[in-house]
């Protein structure tokens, strides 16, 4: 259990004094119905293995989540009137509960209107959104917010996220849907500020409270975190879905919890919502502290290079058959965007669209972020997983190519182009050969055993210089390939996720060597002058920091050896020249469009899960083994 981590001493009481308001107990259960995205058919074959009883469906594996993690925490809050915790799920976790399990949605929606559970949901998919643009969040918050207002349930001002994913860029996200409450993971908070204590933070147009335990000198109210980690392991006894029928309600890993918490209320703690909290403490007297800067990142940020292990870090599995894929569904999430927005825009304007095209663009938006899913790329995807995640965005990018076709009937078969508006227009200027900018130093190219070579273009597009590296296929490469450029390391240059306005934070100023970042726009600056865009179309990875070598690096671990790969970079000699391409490159950008012919139907209503893995019986020791070795992925520990 989390507790010892967090350093919380359950002391009972020979006399136990009555909970006070400014003595919270909070915990924030989250819960990740995506968890085994695809579900577990193929993780044993691709083990070599027999599949045994781990060939589970997507919908099984949901479904377990529900019945035996989920449904046995508001058991727990039933048994305990006067507590209240914080849970966290995404959108689509609440379509599926009401979907299939309307006794837990009833059971669900009594508990948060008796205030007894406080309910956050930010995102309908547990998406990597630090990686891709901020429209994407944005029709994801909106589409939670709808299902919850439609199934009735209230929704708390409380924002937790997937992978504990924080960045400043959210908190104008979370304050324009009425969200009043960040909590930021500690182990996210720590690694950049280590000497900053505890506290109630003002984070501009937010408060956040960062997940660990502190004393308010001046007032003596207290804060204790019970449990901040994966909401499915504190009702299975630590264990998780990928262990197919050992993921199970564990009556007596309740129970410890149970008398844990009741530890903390003996001595004066009142288990209470993260919101609730944050207003008891300010009524008594609790004065938010301003938030120290941070750099967008994840809950494990020393242990995975921080958003380094989602964006190019290869995990347990992705050497085993060359199925882990970062760079191909990153780059296929901003493609499918760019495509999705210009035909929004078209769609837009034109009132008098026929349905279906309102239809296939509100599926489209759905498949789009189920296919940002942040198990897409790691932890440790397997083949399934991946599969999951591109499965989602080819349909996303197929269902806006549809509604294009409805649009623009007389140009079935053939290519148009839109610009960001949804004009159509001629196509951009080709590219044209190029000198390298003056001063320009050489990148170090790492390429893994495989033919590489780099050439300089003129970008019809954005008008800049492009330094392309070209990658081939072969078929005794390494699967990592990187390119390293020189930085000054005298800052951290570039665009907030979330953000378009370009930043500088003093490297002096955080308590790193080394970090993975997503590059909101694509944007990274080496040095006052010197400034690239990425072509997140073509090399979408996190840029990775490193005070001590100098360099920011791209690096790809999952490149298979029968692939290749070509990554664009837009060189720049300004922030704001560097923002402007990076709009024009990855949010807001011309365009081309294939479109198909189409017919007179509305599509089909979409499926809940992947559909891509079906339930089979028998067993298998080995597997099991080698699964319990294997399946742990994350923890807020």
């Amino acid at each position: 259990m989390p507790l010892p981590l967090l350093g919380i001493a359950l002391a009972s009481a020979s006399a136990a004094p009555t909970p006070s308001a400014d003595h919270c107990a909070l915990a924030v259960l989250h819960f990740n119905l995506q968890y085994c995205a695809g579900g577990l058919d193929g993780m044993m074959e691709q083990l070599g293995l027999d599949p045994g009883a781990f060939d589970w469906s997507d919908e099984a594996l949901q479904d377990q989540i529900v019945v035996e993690s989920f449904a046995p925490v508001l058991d727990l809050l039933d048994a305990h009137p006067d507590w209240s915790m914080t849970l966290e799920m995404q959108g689509l976790m609440l379509d599926v509960i009401a979907e299939r399990h309307p006794d837990v949605l009833d059971h669900l929606r009594t508990l948060a209107k008796a205030g007894r559970a406080e309910i956050a949901s930010f995102h309908y998919s547990d998406q990597l959104f630090l990686a891709y643009p901020r429209e994407d969040l944005e029709r994801s918050v909106a589409r939670t917010q709808e299902r919850f207002a439609a199934l009735d349930v209230p929704l708390s001002g409380v924002v937790f996220t997937q992978e504990g994913q924080f960045g400043e860029g959210m908190a104008d996200v979370m304050a324009a849907h009425g969200y009043t409450t960040a909590v930021i993971a500690h182990n996210l908070f720590e690694p950049q500020h280590p000497d900053v204590p505890g506290s109630l933070f003002d984070a501009g147009p937010v408060e956040a409270i960062v997940g660990r335990g502190w004393d308010d000198a001046a007032t003596g109210a207290s804060v204790r975190f019970t449990y901040l980690d994966d909401g499915e392991l504190l009702a299975t006894n630590d264990l998780n879905c990928y262990l197919g029928p050992l993921f199970v309600h564990s009556p007596a890993a309740v129970a410890a919890y149970e008398a844990e918490v009741q530890g903390l209320v003996d001595a004066g703690y009142r288990p209470e919502g993260v919101e609730a909290c944050a207003s008891a403490l300010k009524a008594a007297g609790v004065a938010p502290s301003p938030l120290p800067a941070l750099l967008d990142g994840t809950w494990q940020p020393e242990n995975t290079d921080n958003l380094g292990l989602w964006m190019g870090g290869s995990g347990a599995f992705g050497g085993l058959d060359g199925s882990e894929d970062d760079n191909g569904v990153l780059t296929a999430g901003t493609r499918a965007h760019r495509l999705l927005h210009a035909v929004q825009a078209a769609a837009d304007a034109a009132p008098a669209a026929r349905p279906e095209v309102a239809r296939r663009l509100d599926d489209a938006w759905r498949e789009l972020a189920l296919g940002q899913v942040s198990d897409a790329t790691g932890w440790n995807p397997f083949g399934t997983e991946t599969a999951c995640g591109l499965d989602h965005l080819a349909r996303a990018a197929a269902l806006g190519a549809e509604a294009a076709g409805y649009l623009w009937p007389e140009a079935a078969g053939t290519t148009l182009w839109l610009d960001p508006s949804g004009a159509r227009i001629e196509p951009p200027a080709a590219d044209t050969d190029a000198s390298p900018p003056p001063g320009w130093v050489d990148a170090e190219i790492t390429d893994a055993g495989r033919p590489a070579a780099a050439r300089w273009l003129r970008s019809g597009v954005t008008g800049l210089p492009v330094w392309e590296v070209a990658f081939e296929p072969d078929a005794f490469a390494d699967p990592e390939v990187a390119v390293a450029f020189p930085w000054d390391g005298e800052a951290f240059r570039g665009v907030r996720a979330l953000t378009r306005t370009p930043v500088t934070l003093p490297t002096a100023s955080f308590a790193l060597t080394q970090t993975g970042l997503p590059l909101g726009l694509g944007v990274v600056g080496l040095a006052p002058d010197r400034w690239l865009a990425l072509d997140q179309a073509t090399v979408h990875l996190a840029g990775r920091f490193d005070t001590d070598a100098a360099t920011v690096t791209f690096e790809d671990g999952t490149l298979r050896a029968d692939r290749g790969a070509v990554w664009r970079f837009h060189v720049a000699t300004s922030a704001e020249e560097a923002a402007a391409a990076g709009i024009l490159l990855n949010e807001e950008g011309p365009v081309s469009v294939e479109v198909p012919e189409v017919g007179p139907a509305l599509p089909e209503a979409t499926a809940t899960g992947c559909g891509c893995a079906q339930t089979g019986p028998g067993a298998s020791g080995i597997a099991l083994g080698l699964a319990l070795l294997l399946a742990r992925r994350r923890s807020a520990r």
